[in-house]
């Protein structure tokens, strides 16, 4: 850059500094965590997925999927307890 154009070469650390700004900080809210349910209080969790209602079936043509969005494998992740 300096030969060709006769500039400066451009400082990484100040173009880092001024576009992506200071550090991440501290989460700015709290998202906790949903309990597992108990067979004590035998109460009803939701699951919901944000393409719930684009199935071919139940959605809302034109905004569907190509596949039908099936909640069989949701329990994979919650656990046994």
């Amino acid at each position: 850059m300096e030969t060709i154009y006769g500039v400066e070469p451009l400082d990484g650390r100040a173009l880092i500094k001024e576009y992506l700004g200071r550090k991440r900080g501290p989460p700015r809210w709290e998202c906790p965590r949903a309990p597992p349910p108990s067979g004590k209080d035998r109460k009803n969790i939701l699951f919901e997925g944000p393409r719930a209602p684009w199935g071919l079936d139940h959605g809302t043509y034109p905004y569907v999927t190509s596949s039908n969005p099936f909640g069989g494998g949701i329990g994979a992740g919650w656990g046994p307890r």
